[in-house]
């Protein structure tokens, strides 16, 4: 094997590795990993296959920094990563930099900027028939709206970014954009309609083993179960949601 091409491989296991270890909530083990694949591909030979690696391992780099709260760091890092999936021509990928980029802009309360960057990314998405990563997309519009009042457009928005995912067969994203609707609904004040929607959102998260939602989907189950009276069962929620939190120490506001 070519020294470039060994270096691209190393690089590719250290990302693919890396989202495993994300995936556990372990966010700081999966930077290391994602920072290694980036400086190794540093040294790779030019190629729009290095530009397109080198923006992933920055993309996942955002993604992890904007999980443990470090906006200004994760901003940096989407920026580099934009610069490099415009220069690569890389369409998908833009569009799922476009959504972090849109995602820290929302988290940060500038809902023009955040409305700019998933219009932008949306309709690219949509172009290339690329369903995940307009799944994402849409589930964040869909909170946007929330953010700004428009809870009917929120449950539109949730309601087909759930059936994007389910479409391409990802319960790991169909589970949180349930979570999402789920939470429209309660923001309504539909508790009836929010129940069910966690207890699918909450099966597929126990099927693949993402703690960081098991605790958010249990923590919204004892909002509803509260609200309906059965407070021995919300109790027994939250205590499952502390529980499935215990391994995102590293995610403050989760934790909160």
């Amino acid at each position: 094997v070519e020294a470039g091409a060994a270096t691209d491989l190393v690089a590719l296991a250290d990302l693919r590795l890396g989202e495993l270890v994300e995936t556990s909530g372990a966010t700081a083990e999966a930077r290391a990993l994602y920072g290694a694949a980036r400086d190794a591909l540093r040294t790779a030979p030019e190629s729009a296959t290095r530009r397109a690696r080198e923006a992933e391992a920055l993309l996942r780099l955002g993604h992890a920094f904007r999980r443990e709260g470090d906006l200004a760091r994760a901003e940096r890092e989407i920026e580099g990563a934009l610069v490099l999936y415009r220069a690569a021509a890389h369409d998908e990928g833009l569009a799922l930099a476009l959504y972090e980029a849109g995602v820290i802009a929302l988290l940060r309360a500038r809902y023009d900027d955040a409305r700019t960057f998933l219009d932008e990314g949306l309709a690219l998405a949509r172009s290339r028939g690329a369903r995940q990563a307009e799944g994402a997309l849409l589930a964040w519009r869909g909170i946007l709206l929330q953010e700004t009042n428009d809870i009917e457009g929120a449950i539109a928005q949730h309601a087909e970014a759930a059936q994007a995912f389910r479409e391409v067969q990802n319960p790991h994203r169909e589970g949180s954009a349930l979570y999402y609707l789920a939470g429209a609904y309660l923001e309504r004040g539909d508790v009836r309609s929010a129940e069910p929607i966690l207890a699918r959102a909450l099966e597929h998260m126990k099927r693949v083993g993402v703690p960081r939602y098991e605790a958010l989907i249990e923590g919204a189950r004892a909002v509803v179960l509260a609200r309906s009276g059965r407070l021995a069962a919300a109790r027994d929620a939250l205590a499952a949601a502390d529980a499935a939190a215990a391994a995102c120490q590293s995610e403050a506001t989760l934790l909160a």
